[in-house]
């Protein structure tokens, strides 16, 4: 009998969706997506440039992320009011992406293209190319000033400092439910509070008023009800529910405590972190008894006084010469002696019930004197902002600095400056519109000192004459001149970004520092441009052309400036000119840079342009066409339309961007007083053909009358321009 065989069939694989991909965006390459599909880009926010995307296609699974773009935005979840913060512009084929903060629709800052894809925000959210799932972010709002946490939640308030004179922080939105934290952090920084929150009744208390909750800080630790430092609008909490929703977080950062002549006994916080300045030597009033000490939980011990008292400055490496430890039942003393021996000496404090030894200090960084030889972590530079309505102390331990305002908020008053501690005043607000070198050498042209009661009075003299100008600062008990001050580091000066509108016709020169911004002026008929020296590529000077282009059709992105601005070298100087009409003529001048030779394409290069939009009122002509600018935040002036005139036509308006409509001149016109209770009686809309017309009746019939404008392709009715404040009176 044969025997049957059996060869084996070859299997057939139907091949499956790829497993999903997720990359970071990243705008110094294009980012090419798979063919495979089912691929996404989280994309960077803005400020991190255009992202450029090739192969996207959303058929396949393809998609954007925007939750880095979003994060800080009150936009929903579901991307139902995407519109409102991401448009769309197809050019050549591809798509740009644009977001506005501002939550107004706005054509904003450019954040990707998509490459070879032509399509809409609209279109990519149906198809679910566009996908946006908040990450957990922590924000740090200013206190006094409302905010408004996002819709998505997950949102993490790190609140600030209690200042005095200053109401709590204002937060609407906040819902425990919904991830939304309150990190305690500065608030309870400086008390004895529990990071584990176990004793936080003892802290903080929460009441009701009008339907909001009220937390306030007591930081004694008895529980009164102390100091409101928050208000969550619209909410009622009680302590108990934001506690079991794990509403409130408490972080310590490290912080330095002076312990204080008054009070010889002193508490280390339980969860940490925390530095004893000793104020002095306790050779007169006996050894601080310093309580809760713990090397593993980074507490630590600043005896930069003590030194000073005895005109000593070791380095950190000899710094057992002068102090030691002796144990003493279950408590360590501290032990200080001058003459550098090691041993005895005076006794300045005790750690008690803990048992540690000077080496030990010292390889775990626990006994710091915050100067020059200490590593920078255990004396962080602290940069203060000044404030003339109080006094600044600067803080024991030094390398403290004071940023001081500019001289018309008044003359700021400042105690216990030390330069040979690190102390210093930044005069970056006071030398910020003046010609000034960035490193100072000049700076006796500007700043001025006299010794005035044993202190030292500072005058800035914008001129840069080197005259006795107006007084900006007082150094309280330091008698000292500026150029001392700068030859010890006490004066420092890192220019910030500025910017300047300057008068045309008036010459205008930057300042050596550079990262100044020219807020270029309007044209002004019979006025010449603006001459500018100074300018340089590369030193972070730019032009502002909002004034210039304003009232023209030209993107923010300037990605069509061309066709608005030209430049052009004449003896060596840079004209630029602008052309209203967008078609790239000469146009009129409108600035000169003088003593160097640029064209167009190297000012975009080197980022020396720029144009962001500014609300703009401009007349429409009778009979003529008027086309809203793309960027929005424009209005349209309508003029009265008379029997020998035709109303205007209006294209491109759009609510959603913020364009606007007056018709006061046409109120002018008929000597009628309305207002926006009554202004239906005068103006009504219709729509037909897919247009909107206006027409007005100064009867007060509230219909009919004379047509005004038509607003091209638009859809829209009175209630609409009342309700988005688009049509105004004056």
């Amino acid at each position: 009998m044969t025997k049957l065989s059996i060869q084996p069939t070859a299997s057939v694989v139907v091949p499956g969706p790829l497993p999903l991909l997720m990359h970071m965006g990243c705008d110094e390459v294009t980012i090419t997506y798979r063919s495979g599909g089912n691929e996404g880009v989280c994309l960077q926010s803005p400020e991190h440039g255009v992202q450029q995307l090739a192969g996207f296609n959303v058929a396949v699974g393809d998609f954007i992320g925007v939750d880095d773009i979003l994060e800080l935005t009150q936009a929903q979840v579901d991307l139902s009011d995407v519109a409102n913060y991401i448009t769309s512009v197809v050019t050549n084929g591809s798509t740009t992406l644009y977001f506005d903060k501002t939550g107004h629709g706005l054509q904003g800052v450019p954040f990707a293209v998509l490459q070879g894809v032509s399509t809409s925000v609209a279109q990519l959210v149906a198809d679910g190319g566009m996908k946006y799932q908040p990450d957990a972010i922590t924000v740090t709002p200013a206190f006094d000033t409302p905010l408004t946490l996002r819709a998505a939640g997950l949102e993490t308030v790190a609140l600030g400092n209690i200042e005095p004179g200053i109401g709590p922080q204002v937060i609407n939105g906040f819902d425990p439910t919904n991830a939304c934290i309150l990190e305690l952090a500065n608030i309870l920084n400086d008390t004895l509070a529990r990071p584990d929150l176990s004793d936080i009744a003892n802290y903080i208390t929460v009441t009701n008023t009008g339907g909001n909750t009220i937390l306030s800080l007591d930081p004694t630790g008895h529980g009164l009800a102390g100091t409101a430092f928050a208000v969550l609008q619209g909410v009622t909490l009680t302590l108990s529910q934001l506690l079991a929703d794990n509403a409130l977080a408490f972080d310590p950062t490290k912080v330095t405590v002076g312990v204080g002549w008054g009070n010889v006994n002193f508490a280390y916080r339980f969860e940490g972190a925390e530095t004893a300045l000793l104020p002095g030597s306790a050779s007169k009033l006996g050894a601080w008894q310093l309580s809760n000490f713990s090397l593993t939980n980074g507490d630590a011990i600043n005896v930069q006084h003590i030194l000073w008292n005895a005109n000593l400055m070791p380095p950190m490496a000899s710094i057992g010469n002068y102090f030691s430890t002796v144990q003493s039942g279950a408590n360590t003393q501290v032990w200080f002696n001058a003459a550098g021996t090691g041993h005895g000496g005076i006794l300045e404090a005790v750690l008690l019930n803990t048992s540690v030894s000077m080496a030990q200090l010292v390889a775990n960084s626990a006994i710091t004197y915050g100067v020059q030889g200490v590593p920078l972590e255990q004396n962080p530079v602290e940069m203060v902002m000044g404030c003339t309505k109080n006094t600044i102390t600067y803080r024991d331990e030094g390398n403290q600095g004071v940023c001081l305002q500019s001289p018309q908020n008044g003359v700021q008053q400042l105690a216990n400056f030390n330069p040979a501690a690190g102390d210093f005043i930044g005069v970056d607000d006071i030398l910020e519109k003046t010609l000034a070198h960035d490193d100072l050498s000049d700076v006796a042209q500007y700043i001025t000192s006299q010794a005035v009661n044993g202190g030292t009075m500072l005058y800035v003299d914008q001129t840069g004459q080197g005259l006795q100008g107006t007084p900006f600062a007082f150094l309280q008990g330091v008698t000292t001149t500026v150029a001392q001050l700068v030859a010890d580091g006490g004066m420092v000066y890192e220019p910030d970004q500025v910017a300047i509108a300057p008068t045309f016709d008036t010459p205008f020169t930057i300042r050596p520092g550079g990262l100044e911004t020219v807020l270029v002026g309007q044209l002004q008929n019979g006025v010449g441009p603006e001459q500018i020296s100074g300018f340089a590529l590369g030193a972070g000077d730019n032009l502002e052309l909002a004034n210039i282009l304003n009232k023209t059709l030209a993107l923010p992105n300037l990605s069509d400036i061309a066709q608005f601005i030209t430049a052009t070298d004449s003896g060596g100087n840079t004209i630029l000119s602008v052309d209203v009409t967008g078609h790239g003529l000469a146009g009129t001048p409108f600035a000169v840079l003088e003593g160097t030779s640029l064209t167009l394409s190297q000012l975009l290069a080197g980022h020396a342009l720029s144009y962001d939009p500014t609300p703009t009122w401009v007349p429409a002509p009778l009979g003529s066409a008027f086309q809203f600018r793309s960027q929005g935040g424009e209005g349209a002036v309508l003029q009265n339309v008379t029997a020998h005139a035709t109303a205007a036509t209006l294209a491109g308006f759009s609510l959603a961007a913020g364009d606007g409509i007056s018709v006061k001149d046409i109120l002018s016109a008929a000597s009628i007083q309305a207002d926006l209770t009554n202004i239906g009686n005068y103006f009504s809309t219709v729509e037909t053909g897919g247009n909107t017309q206006i027409w007005f009746d100064p009867h007060g019939s509230g219909h009919g009358g004379t047509l005004e404008a038509t607003l091209l392709n638009t859809s829209v009715t009175m209630n609409d321009l009342l309700s988005h404040s688009a049509l105004q009176l004056t």
